[in-house]
């Protein structure tokens, strides 16, 4: 057609060709099409997608079903259909570089985030982790359960059944290479062939890995921040303490393999407070950060084999507390807590004391106003009738003669209302004296003839 026409000719994308039936070949671009060789013939085929898809890749057939993908996606075609179906769209931040269907119609996914497979017919993916590589560029199963890796210029393989990895080097026949996307290729006999930017790798299908033996392990350099410490003896395990305030620890280790070529893969587990496990390919363990504690830290190896050699111990660490993390100075930060708390609740019930007796009395000074405001009250109610019986008294003696019966008893009774007088008289002299406006004034009194005066009132 005429669309095919000018991609061939004027296009700038690529075609892939792929056979898919002794007399039928599929041309992918940015569409797809069918060419049927015996009528050259050709027809466009569709997409359950909209705008179809680009750069389509095949990985493999797995029974009636042809599996393609590209960096987004995985789709599978029924052979003779006219539609392309999507079986898996990758999760958001995954990048497909290279798939391939193993015999068993798993998909393996070389991705930027590592290894990944997906069971034919789910559609899930299953990411295999691992913390020696992260992107995978080059993914190739074989028919005993392997999987070859190219991931940066490493060489893995990864033994289903066990979920091991292994790491390959010169002295297995692997140079540093990065390994091609869409490079690989297994046999008809079972070999694997793998292309990268050097070399074209090729495994036998009869290769089987050998075990090696557990290599000598040895500390070889300890160093807190700048300064280098001494390692004791080979036989002894070092025990070292770390200074509070210390930023870096570093150790240093040395593993002899009998095969001095092979790459080393180091796993250290580090035991105690500051609990963790690291693999990785360098020989020096590092601490950035670590808490205060007790930790030992030990060491295994990568075998050939995809296993982990055993754990030898390297070192004994005590990093110190500081000491503003130490039980003493909780303690003391306690100790000095309670006591300003004790301070405080002091202070608090002291101030609440003394406004509480400075309520109080003025509690007592309102009462005592109240009180002699009464008594003032009462001393004015009281002699204004003191006054109309002692005045009119006074003036009935002063004409009444002396030899009358009733003139004592009239005396008695005057001097009865002076003494009232005297005691209402009292009272408005105590209240000068406590304002300061008048003095008690002390004077000598005979006291019988205070009580004679006294008792001659009570005579009729």
């Amino acid at each position: 057609g005429s669309d095919l026409e000018f991609q061939l000719f004027y296009g700038t994308r690529s075609l892939h060709l792929y056979n898919e039936t002794p007399s039928t070949i599929l041309m992918l671009t940015n569409q797809g099409y069918r060419l049927d060789t015996r009528t050259m013939q050709v027809e466009p085929l569709g997409f359950d997608v909209q705008n179809g898809v680009d750069n389509l890749i095949w990985a493999g057939d797995y029974g009636p079903y042809m599996i393609f993908y590209n960096d987004r996606s995985i789709y599978r075609l029924r052979k003779g259909d006219q539609n392309f179906q999507l079986w898996i769209k990758m999760p958001r931040g995954v990048t497909v570089n290279s798939a391939y269907v193993a015999s068993d119609g798993r998909v393996w996914l070389g991705t930027v985030q590592g290894l990944a497979y997906a069971d034919f017919g789910k559609a899930e993916l299953h990411p295999v982790p691992s913390d020696l590589f992260k992107e995978v560029t080059a993914v190739l199963p074989d028919t005993k359960g392997r999987v070859w890796i190219g991931a940066g210029n490493k060489f893995f393989a990864y033994f289903i059944a066990k979920n091991q990895f292994a790491l390959f080097g010169e002295s297995d026949g692997v140079i540093p290479d990065r390994y091609l996307k869409n490079s690989g290729l297994v046999t008809r006999q079972g070999d694997v062939l793998l292309g990268g930017n050097r070399s074209i790798l090729m495994i036998d299908k009869s290769y089987e890995l050998d075990n090696i033996d557990q290599p000598q392990v040895e500390l070889k350099e300890v160093r807190i921040d700048d300064e280098f410490l001494p390692v004791q003896g080979e036989d002894e395990v070092p025990s070292i303490e770390v200074p509070s305030g210390s930023k870096t620890v570093e150790l240093k280790v040395e593993a002899i393999f009998d095969d001095i070529l092979r790459p080393k893969i180091y796993k250290y587990e580090i035991k105690g407070a500051n609990e963790q496990t690291v693999i990785t390919y360098s020989p020096v363990l590092r601490f950035h950060s670590f808490v205060p504690g007790e930790s030992e830290v030990y060491l295994s190896c990568g075998t050939k084999e995809g296993k982990w050699g055993t754990p030898v111990k390297l070192a004994e660490i005590d990093f110190l507390t500081p000491w503003y993390q130490t039980t003493w100075f909780y303690l003391l930060v306690v100790a000095v807590l309670l006591l300003a708390a004790f301070f405080i609740l002091r202070n608090i019930l002291r101030r609440a004391e003394e406004q509480m007796q400075f309520q109080l009395k003025e509690k007592e000074k309102e009462v005592y106003a109240k009180k002699v405001t009464f008594l003032i009250n009462i001393n004015h109610e009281l002699r204004t009738p003191l006054t109309l019986i002692n005045g009119p008294l006074q003036r009935i003696i002063r004409t009444m003669p002396a030899s009358s019966s009733i003139y004592g008893t009239l005396c008695k009774v005057y001097r009865q209302t002076e003494r009232m007088k005297n005691l209402l008289n009292m009272v408005l002299d105590l209240r000068k004296m406590e304002e300061g406006e008048s003095t008690l004034d002390i004077h000598p009194h005979e006291v019988n003839d205070w009580i004679a005066h006294i008792v001659d009132d009570f005579t009729f």
